[in-house]
């Protein structure tokens, strides 16, 4: 195993990598990376880069190969997952790969999640941190989601391309097209910035907050958006002033309290929650206090 010098790899030597110890169960890896990552944006960290790759197992390990990453923020900062006891061993793991994929996705700039073309040697876990982000990051990578059956591909021991047939395919073919329509600029505002600015956008979207006495006004054009928390009492009057400006939809489930506070959250639950036309039904499933106005 050769590892390079880290002033051959990384422009910025005194750059900074954590490696994060994770929960011992699948999901449960799987959640903390995202919270890591998703914390992360929430501190106004810019996600550079994310590599992903298939680590071998050791020789006495259950499985043949995990998975693993390395997140490149743009400070220099790399957040190194290579801990994870994630696979591709059956259909439930695949299911929690592509939970993590697109979530990752949504976080980043989607073309900026990379996979390393080559399975990495397990002695990658013994390296000192730094080291082994040296190591991954000289590795050849490709970008992931419009090649995601070769990526898988790494995970089977003669790197052997399987129909994909075998995979949740539906799954992970929608992944890409999402990310590059899943809204980025997201800017929140108040109410009177909210109605002045509706002219310059294309769609409304309605929502509900889970456990909050509030509604949620949403505009969007392309991946831009602006957001707007109405207190319960006055989201009916708001939406009558601007109701048939714009195409609308409404949330189809309760959108996270964590909304308002979480920049990282809004990236996920705005792009994540299905859309459905604002028909009357639907509604007065989010101005509920005001249903007997529909029913009129």
């Amino acid at each position: 195993m050769n590892i390079p010098e880290v002033d051959l790899v990384l422009a910025n030597t005194n750059a900074t990598v954590v490696r994060q110890k994770l929960p011992r169960t699948t999901y449960g890896s799987k959640d903390a990376i995202i919270q890591i990552i998703r914390d992360a944006v929430d501190m106004e960290e810019s996600i550079r880069n994310i590599y992903a790759f298939a680590l071998e197992g050791r020789p006495d390990a259950g499985r043949d190969s995990y998975l693993a990453f390395l997140v490149e923020y743009q400070n220099d900062h790399f957040d190194l997952f290579d801990d994870s006891e994630m696979n591709m061993g059956n259909t439930s793991r695949e299911y929690e790969v592509i939970s993590i994929v697109q979530h990752m996705s949504l976080l980043a700039n989607p073309n900026h999640l990379l996979y390393s073309v080559k399975r990495l040697p397990y002695q990658l876990r013994d390296l000192p941190p730094l080291q082994a982000a040296c190591l991954v990051k000289s590795q050849s990578f490709k970008p992931l989601l419009p090649n995601w059956q070769t990526f898988l591909a790494t995970f089977n021991k003669n790197m052997q391309i399987y129909s994909k047939s075998v995979y949740q395919t539906e799954n992970w073919e929608v992944l890409y097209d999402e990310a590059k329509a899943a809204l980025r600029d997201i800017n929140v505002c108040s109410i009177h910035q909210f109605i002045c600015n509706l002219t310059e956008y294309a769609q409304l979207n309605l929502g509900l907050i889970r456990g909050h006495e509030l509604r949620v006004f949403i505009c969007t054009k392309g991946n831009e958006c602006q957001i707007c928390f109405v207190p319960v009492e006055n989201a009916y009057t708001v939406y009558q002033q601007i109701e048939n400006h714009l195409t609308e939809f409404v949330y189809g489930d309760f959108l996270p309290e964590s909304i308002i506070r979480s920049p990282g959250q809004r990236l996920l639950s705005l792009s994540k929650t299905e859309l459905m036309p604002a028909c009357q039904d639907n509604l007065c499933w989010v101005f509920r206090e005001n249903q007997s106005e529909f029913d009129d």
